[in-house]
């Protein structure tokens, strides 16, 4: 899927979760539009896929952690050099 707003892109697979998840708010609450649910089922919601993308993050950084060890090395080193490079252009 295309990175939207800056945050990074998501696969097809974790997006169709996703939309299975607001599918079946939706459906439940007898709504076709997310703008149309009541205010309780909107936080139920956001509850819902904030817990989801949360499972998500954590699955994917237990996956990179199980990775070939020179590819953790070579990812947390291209996570410091760009946390400095950073660093030095808000300084």
């Amino acid at each position: 899927m295309q990175s939207i707003h800056g945050y990074p892109a998501k696969s097809k697979a974790t997006t169709g979760r996703a939309i299975r998840i607001l599918e079946r708010v939706l459906s439940a609450n007898g709504v076709s539009r997310a703008r149309d649910l009541p205010e309780e089922a909107r936080v139920r919601l956001h509850c819902q896929l904030a817990l989801f993308f949360e499972e998500e993050r954590t699955a994917h950084w237990s996956r990179q952690m199980n990775a070939n060890p020179f590819r953790r090395a070579a990812t947390w080193l291209r996570e410091r050099l760009e946390g400095l490079r950073y660093t030095r252009i808000r300084s």
